[in-house]
């Protein structure tokens, strides 16, 4: 499980390429979750053949059944379905009926191709993994889940810090997947930064779930490690310049506020609020004098305008809309299937 999630940063880390399979890239972190689950599965044949009783979480069979149904909506769905009801395809290539003349990306006709397959490896093997580390947190405490997390926390910074370095060489041997690369992409002429993944929305989705358990964690145990964690990657959650990581921040952040405010009378010294409001006044002082002495309001305010006010406006939204309106049909013509 540790190298499962040493693995996780490496979002664009191919081991193996399989476009005959609906463009399929095997990542590091694909074959290390294969092989964890391999080695429940095993696990799991042994302690039936000792006669073992097996017990089962809700949560694992809450999931177990949503694996099933992607499998039996690959397999039977589609072809039940097939040629009446348009969808988006998973290949931009794929070309179809144009619905807006914001992106060329259309609409085609439902039918069985090998997307089916890598998308639902792709849920199957999380399903799994789930599972396993469902069973390997409960056999060996929340103390082995927390340090898996570390690992994960600062592989994903030390990429961070690669790619605002700019090392593209560097991490050109790491982005080997057959994914498009947005490593160039600017908001505002500011550039986002990306780690370790292909694109922003992924690398600042990831920071900001590493951001929220490490400053929950470090709000129980007041340990500086988890600190750093949470705040390097905050940091990179926001550099990434991404809707979502940004809104993740912002709404994390808020939940921490009042977590502080409940805890801070039974729970914290005077001392510690002396140094609590003297960083927050040095960095208060900091904020307004780059604000008046910078242009960053300017800039700010175009970020803001770009990812998150004009975002619907913009073609990647006018996209994800068309995209959620598609699905939205697709289940409507099923008939909720």
């Amino acid at each position: 499980m540790i190298l499962v999630a040493v693995m996780m940063p490496f979002g664009m880390l191919a081991i193996v390429g399989l476009p005959k399979l609906g463009g399929l890239s095997l990542l590091a972190v694909n074959v290390a979750s294969a092989a964890a689950v391999g080695a429940g599965i095993l696990l799991l044949l042994g302690r039936l053949m000792r006669g073992d009783r097996i017990r089962l979480e809700p949560s694992a069979i809450a999931i177990l059944i949503f694996a099933a149904y992607t499998i039996f909506s690959a397999t039977v769905l589609v072809r039940l379905f097939s040629g009446e009801i348009m969808v988006f395809s998973l290949s931009r290539s794929a070309g179809g009926v144009r619905v807006s003349t914001a992106f060329l990306w259309g609409k085609v006709w439902l039918s069985p191709g090998s997307s089916n397959i890598s998308q639902t490896f792709y849920i199957v093997l999380a399903s799994g993994l789930f599972i396993v580390a469902v069973n390997q947190l409960s056999r060996r405490g929340a103390a082995f889940g927390d340090q898996c997390m570390a690992w994960a926390a600062g592989v994903n910074l030390g990429l961070g810090v690669l790619d605002m370095a700019a090392l593209d060489p560097v991490l050109a041997l790491i982005r080997t997947a057959s994914y498009s690369l947005m490593n160039e992409a600017t908001v505002a002429g500011i550039p986002r930064v990306i780690g370790g993944f292909s694109e922003s929305a992924s690398f600042g989705a990831f920071s900001a779930v590493l951001f929220a358990y490490f400053a929950t964690l470090a709000l129980r145990t007041g340990r500086r490690r988890d600190a750093v964690l949470a705040l390097g990657n905050g940091v990179f959650a926001c550099l990434a310049l991404s809707a979502t990581g940004l809104l993740a921040v912002a709404v994390v952040t808020c939940i921490l506020l009042l977590q502080v405010q409940v805890r801070v009378p039974e729970q914290t010294s005077r001392g510690m609020l002396l140094g609590f409001a003297v960083v927050l006044a040095a960095g208060g002082l900091g904020l307004a004098a780059a604000l008046t002495m910078t242009d960053a309001p300017a800039m700010v305010a175009s970020v803001i305008n770009d990812l998150i006010i004009n975002k619907s406006q913009s073609s990647s939204g006018l996209e994800r809309s068309a995209w959620m309106m598609g699905g939205l049909e697709a289940l409507q013509q099923s008939m909720g299937l």
